[in-house]
């Protein structure tokens, strides 16, 4: 610091942090403006390392990161082909052998030497630099290729491009923090679900759900869930595999037989075709003559699994005005003078709220206008242009004491005809109200038989990549391989008992050479990567 500067800030104070933990924290006097010293970074892991500087009342002065390579984040392990087999459909063996027996746990691919391919990324690279800096590092890889001096400097220039924005510790030291927009899930595909169609009344004290679990391939199992006050229920107790029927009971006393219950609404939603990677998570550096190689394969096997499935005729398109869900429900509810007409009309069925009301005309009110409903009399009374509009009740002349005691669970479309309504007798001066009650398939479910919505979807069982075996024939051996992958497994481990691990793969009808990519990790942390040329 000059002269000036020193005397001002009498004491600074110096911080180092490795992933966001401290590593070191002093305190030096610059009243004579240099301090020197030196960082034991051999006790320090290997990574970024950041120091910053204090004044004395700990304002940031300067920021600089470096990286500490102690060249202790990385394994041996050695690859040996066993038995080789370039020609067509010929078998492979390739051992994996990790010396003191050391646990550890590999991926492996072997694909077609000649296709496109990126190294400049791989489990080093992106645990050990790019994963804790912000922006891009061009082919990061070419930092780890060995331990000379250059390289060194080189990742301390790299080092000197990406600083100066850590932390905002203006805000750290004020005690504000980044607002946590997306915590810590801690949850699995548990067993969950909502109510819908009830009022927060009926929720209150409704006491506990029956649920009745038909998982695939095991046991049946039957839980009692408490039913929350905005109609949510979940046992994190019960975890869902493969595909499970459930079926819902409530107690008598709840009443909630007409209400409708989704299980597992909490799920995130599908991954979208439109989110595709881009920018730095995209592979912008493609390998031309092996992009073409792979595209070209790629087209081939399209094209051998449209002739092994029989040719599909040319796309065929139909133009159609669809029908919206009112005019489908009046082709399947009413007939005769009963059909068409000027009206109102209304879907109950894809209404879940209307379940949950006293009667019908509860539900018109407020829906039609100039229709008036007088709800506080029993049986409520109706006046609509100064007349009694008629009712009718599956297109049969009906009473208000009759059609007000039917449960609007069971009704599944109304038609409120204008005046004059020409099916109704006299002319219908007053108009009409059309009542449908709920035909076939659209009866409400009855809990524990048939429901809808209660097949759930748990976690999928794991699956092995496809890779055949021509060791014994069969049919599909007849078709031509064009594989591009020819083997894949993301789980390879050796033991303290077994230091050595053997995969096997066949290749295809056409690849000359494999690459083999194998990465992992040992149970102390350590990484590996290795690539290998098989010609």
């Amino acid at each position: 610091a000059t002269p000036g500067a020193a005397a001002e800030f009498g004491m600074i104070h110096m911080l180092g942090t490795m992933n966001h933990h401290e590593v070191f924290k002093f305190s030096k006097d610059i009243t004579n403006g240099d301090i020197q010293g030196v960082i034991p970074t051999s006790a320090l892991p290997s990574g970024i390392l950041t120091i910053t500087v204090f004044d004395q009342h700990w304002t940031p002065m300067a920021e600089r990161i470096t990286y500490v390579n102690n060249q202790d984040y990385t394994f041996n392990a050695t690859m040996s082909v066993q038995h080789w087999g370039l020609n067509k459909r010929a078998r492979n063996e390739v051992e994996i052998s990790v010396p003191d027996s050391l646990p550890a746990s590999f991926s492996v691919s072997v694909t077609d030497a000649d296709i496109d391919t990126d190294s400049s990324h791989n489990i080093i690279t992106n645990l050990m630099l790019t994963g804790d800096l912000k922006g891009e590092v061009y082919d990061p890889a070419w930092y780890f290729a060995n331990q000379s001096d250059s390289l060194a400097r080189q990742l301390d220039l790299v080092m000197l491009t990406h600083g100066w924005r850590r932390f905002n510790w203006t805000n750290v030291l004020a005690g504000k923090f980044p607002k946590i927009l997306y915590p810590r899930d801690s949850t699995y595909l548990s067993l969950s679900g909502m109510i819908y169609g009830a009022l927060p009344s009926q929720l209150r004290g409704a006491g506990s759900i029956i649920l009745m679990m038909n998982p695939c391939k095991k046991k049946n199992q039957v839980v009692a869930v408490p039913i929350h006050d905005n109609g949510t229920f979940a046992d994190p107790s019960v975890i869902l595999f493969d595909t499970t029927r459930i079926y819902y009971q409530f107690p008598k006393s709840a009443n909630l037989s007409d209400v409708l219950v989704k299980f597992m609404t909490n799920r995130l939603a599908p991954f979208s075709e439109n989110t595709a990677a881009s920018g730095k998570y995209s592979n912008g550096y493609l390998d031309t003559s092996g992009y073409y190689r792979h595209a070209m394969l790629a087209d081939s096997a399209q094209k051998l699994l449209s002739l092994y499935k029989g040719k599909v005729l040319p796309t065929v398109t139909i133009n159609a005005k669809p029908k919206d869900q009112l005019e489908v429900m009046d082709q399947r509810y009413t007939s005769g003078m009963f059909s068409g007409g000027d009206g109102y009309q209304f879907d109950l069925l894809t209404d879940p709220g209307a379940s949950v009301l006293p009667n019908i005309f509860t539900y018109l009110q407020g829906k039609v206008a100039g229709l008036m409903i007088n709800s506080t009399t029993n049986p409520p009374t109706l006046s609509w242009r100064g007349g009694t509009p008629d009712v009718y009740l599956d297109e049969v002349p009906a009473d208000m004491q009759m059609v007000s005691s039917i449960s609007v669970a069971d009704i599944a479309y109304v038609k409120v005809m204008r005046p004059p309504f020409m099916g109704g007798p006299g002319g219908g001066a007053n108009g009409a109200i059309l009542i449908y009650t709920r035909r076939g398939g659209d009866r409400p479910s009855t809990p524990g038989k048939g429901l809808e919505n209660n097949i759930v979807n748990g976690y999928t069982s794991m699956r092995e990549f496809y890779a055949p075996n021509y060791d014994s024939f069969t049919q599909d051996d007849d078709k031509r391989d064009v594989r591009t992958t020819l083997y894949w497994n993301p789980r390879i481990v050796t033991t303290r008992n077994q230091n050595s691990a053997i995969f096997r793969f066949y290749n295809n009808d056409i690849t000359e050479a494999f690459r083999v990519v194998i990465e992992g990790m040992s149970s102390d942390g350590r990484l590996i990567h290795m690539e290998n040329l098989m010609q």
